[in-house]
């Protein structure tokens, strides 16, 4: 790998803190204050940072607010992995938007874990939505019953085991190289740029990984609440799936895939990328930002 080609974004963020329910929070703008409010939220155990190469691509201004979720990057690790269960991102949710946008509905774009907080936010607040871009938001969990019960049982069996270990790697380039495998498509020069965000360096020569590792152990979601929330959504949904996506794999296997894409009676748009994985928006930015950016300012 050669380390000197690192991406040099085009887009220059800004950071900023806020309580969020206790937890100082970190988000990420880029745009300026008078332009269109977006929210860019992202999944499980990644980080704002990630959403760089899609804000580089958008060819409108827009005011983006994109925050590292609790645990996550550089927002403040909860004091107990039981606030990482998935309705405490639901309630963040709620703040984040109340803080920036009291006083319209959000427009948001959000991937995987951040999609399915975001969908079950809209159920439940369908009025503090205007917009929404699922990507890969549709794929957690099932309808076995004893989908949860086996998590719990992880759950307990995890706390026996001591408290987690931070993620630590050989160096910048071996974390680099670990995102590349996990993501065939992400270049080099982008993986390098996005290790530096997601890790700092220890004197060791070692780099540990912003994230709280308890986040493993929480968790816990309920197919069954995800489904009557997504009925009551009333904000028009892009649909966004990655075609060699693992995740869209197995609700394929499971017979549930028709089944969930119809409980959404708002979804008004359906993309699908025949070669990107589950994180799209690491494989595809630049069609993800053009298909998400027709749809957001379509009227």
């Amino acid at each position: 790998m050669d380390t000197r080609a690192i991406y040099s974004p085009k887009k220059t963020s800004r950071s900023e803190f806020i309580n969020v329910r206790g937890l100082k929070y970190h988000v990420r703008r880029w745009g300026s204050e008078d332009a269109p409010k977006l929210f860019m939220l992202h999944g499980s155990r990644d980080l704002s940072a990630s959403w760089q190469f899609t804000v580089d691509a958008l060819q409108q201004d827009w005011q983006i607010i994109a925050p590292d979720w609790r645990g996550c990057g550089l927002s403040e690790w909860a004091q107990s992995e039981i606030s990482y269960w998935f309705h405490d991102l639901i309630g963040d949710l709620h703040q984040l938007i109340k803080h920036y946008s009291p006083d319209e509905p959000a427009t948001i774009i959000a991937h995987s874990k951040g999609a399915n907080v975001t969908q079950h936010y809209a159920g439940l607040r369908p009025e503090r939505v205007r917009k929404f871009v699922n990507v890969e938001g549709f794929v957690v969990g099932t309808l076995d019953p004893q989908y949860s019960v086996r998590r719990m049982e992880r759950w307990l069996a995890r706390m026996d085991l001591g408290p987690a270990r931070e993620p630590r790697y050989d160096s910048m380039e071996v974390f680099a190289e670990r995102l590349m495998r996990g993501n065939p498509r992400l270049p080099a020069d982008r993986a390098l740029w996005l290790t530096r965000q997601w890790c700092t360096q220890q004197p060791d020569g070692s780099v540990l990984q912003h994230i709280d590792p308890a986040q493993k152990r929480g968790g816990i979601y309920y197919i069954a609440e995800g489904l009557e929330c997504w009925k009551r959504i009333t904000a028009p949904m892009l649909w966004v799936e990655g075609g060699s996506s693992g995740h869209m794999k197995r609700i394929h296997d499971r017979g549930e895939y028709d089944m969930r894409k119809a409980t959404f009676k708002t979804l008004v748009g359906f993309e699908h990328f025949a070669e990107a994985s589950h994180n799209v928006h690491l494989d595809e930015p630049e069609r993800l930002a053009a298909v998400s950016e027709a749809f957001l300012l379509r009227t």
